[in-house]
């Protein structure tokens, strides 16, 4: 039961993670913390963004 729970919860989250609104998202958090911590933007933070 919590098998099928769990899958119907993860479909979910890859529906919504699917649609363009959440590459905007995205865009806005990357340009957020490029201008807010850009030095922590590094090679590492990069690798973070692209997961």
């Amino acid at each position: 039961m919590a098998t099928l729970q769990l899958r119907e919860a993860l479909t979910k989250v890859g529906t919504l993670t699917s649609r363009p609104a959440a590459f905007l998202i995205l865009g806005g958090y990357t340009v957020s913390w490029f201008l807010f911590e850009r030095e922590t933007l590094d090679w590492h933070g990069a690798a973070t963004l692209i997961t």
